[in-house]
């Protein structure tokens, strides 16, 4: 752990940066690899047997951080390895890498969120998230109280200010959010907020990103608001689905809409118990925006997936035809008026060649046809292909002779030979082209799978 904690303290000499890991390419590899070691360790020590989803949810976090898959698992395999007499002190002592308060609520609120990913979190839980904020502030904080108060990570710095204008916007914040808004839309409004950040990078990541979510209504104007300010996007795209024109802050009385029409904005994640929690607008619209979300997110990962699949189609593809043109330069300088190599055999004396003594051989697995007949008729001579070698001399029954990567090729007279059996007998070759021939073969056989 010595080591871990050395690295990882030089990393916190270079976060001198107000921003979100996140949000910022000003921090070096070190630094976010520390960060997310700091969330991968409070998750590990919060729940030591973490399932596939949480694994994922861990994965797709380090890569947010622009982390490599070996950062991530290194990271993740050194916090599990910690022994539970050490934990405490090497949660501290991550924590302390987060050198101004906007990070530490930064890191507390990624815990936060990364718990919620199992469901309710249990009194352990809150307990230690709360005991995570007395560690890193010197003094007991109630997060959750400060959460559902209106302290987020944009106005983290200025939250605790003295002035008589935020204690004013903290008494209007808490007045709003915990006399008339349900904690369900609080921690929606949290969810809705990173899976729509999470769209954002999406979109920006690709062009073609943004040329598919264009085509499901969104404009620039609306675009540039999800990539400026998360607000601003939520109050436009309300706009745009405008439930009668009445303002987000406006009340509801759900008791007043039939069962029918609320059930119809049930979904994964949102029961129907939950949408008689609805006090405001605001409430319904968070519902809104978590089911778009969800399908805009769905639908952009697929499309991303489907692309990543042709792009490896197309990689195979192009490693299939260097393969292929690397085993026709096996043979590329044999001059010979009795030798035609891919593409450039002739299709008459390719049909006649298979007819004779290959019939069961695909036309596009021959590189080589050697045309062993005076008049030009290819019924006896050979074919070579990436992993045998075919022939046919007259009066003789037709020969077939897999090679690989450890066979032995020899030569002698008008012969070739593969793990010593013939392979073939030509008559019109001579002992010059006969050694060209072997030697391509034996060249071949080191690309042979």
């Amino acid at each position: 752990m010595a080591n871990f904690m050395k690295k990882m303290k030089s990393a916190a000499e270079q976060a001198k940066i107000k921003d979100h890991p996140l949000f910022t390419g000003e921090y070096s590899a070190e630094v976010r690899n520390a960060y997310f070691s700091g969330c991968a360790a409070s998750l590990c020590f919060l729940d030591d047997n973490l399932d596939a989803d949480e694994q994922k949810n861990l994965q797709f976090f380090g890569q947010s951080l622009r982390l490599t898959s070996a950062d991530v698992e290194d990271s993740i395999k050194t916090v599990r390895e910690i022994g539970d007499d050490d934990k405490m002190e090497f949660l501290q002592e991550i924590f302390s890498l987060m050198d101004t308060d906007y990070l530490k609520y930064a890191l507390l609120t990624d815990i936060h969120t990364l718990c919620l990913k199992k469901g309710s979190l249990t009194d352990d839980e809150k307990d230690f998230i709360n005991t995570s904020a007395e560690i890193l502030f010197g003094e007991e904080k109630d997060m959750f109280k400060l959460w559902e108060k209106g302290l987020t990570l944009e106005n983290a710095d200025s939250f605790f200010n003295n002035t008589e204008e935020v204690k004013e916007n903290i008494a209007v914040e808490e007045e709003n959010i915990v006399s008339d808004r349900d904690p369900f839309f609080i921690q929606l409004a949290a969810k809705n907020r990173e899976m729509w950040l999470e769209v954002a990078e999406l979109l920006q990541a690709h062009e073609h990103n943004l040329a598919f979510i264009k085509e499901q209504g969104f404009d620039d104007n609306l675009l540039q608001k999800l990539f400026e300010d998360y607000d601003l996007f939520c109050e436009a795209e309300y706009q745009r689905h405008s439930i009668g024109g009445a303002p987000l802050d406006s009340p509801i009385d759900v008791s007043e809409i039939p069962d029918e029409m609320l059930q119809e904005m049930v979904c994964d994640g949102i029961t129907l118990e939950d949408m008689h929690k609805c006090k405001k607008i605001a409430d319904i619209n968070e519902i809104l925006l978590f089911k778009m979300g969800m399908t805009v997110k769905t639908a952009l990962e697929e499309l991303n997936r489907q692309r990543l699949q042709e792009q490896i189609k197309d990689l195979e593809k192009k490693m299939e035809e260097s393969k292929y043109n690397s085993r026709l330069a096996c043979f590329g300088r044999i001059d010979d008026s009795n030798v035609y190599v891919a593409p450039n055999i002739p299709y008459d004396k390719l049909k006649n060649a298979i007819e004779a003594y290959a019939p069961c051989l695909d036309p596009d697995d021959v590189l080589l046809l050697f045309d062993d007949t005076a008049f030009g008729g290819a019924r006896d001579g050979m074919l070579i292909t990436y992993d045998s070698v075919y022939s046919h001399e007259i009066f003789m029954e037709p020969v077939h002779r897999f090679f690989y990567k450890d066979s032995d090729i020899r030569y002698g007279g008008k012969k070739i030979f593969i793990d010593g059996e013939q392979a073939c007998n030509l008559c019109l070759a001579s002992e010059s082209l006969i050694k060209e021939l072997a030697e391509g073969i034996a060249t071949l056989t080191a690309l042979t799978e």
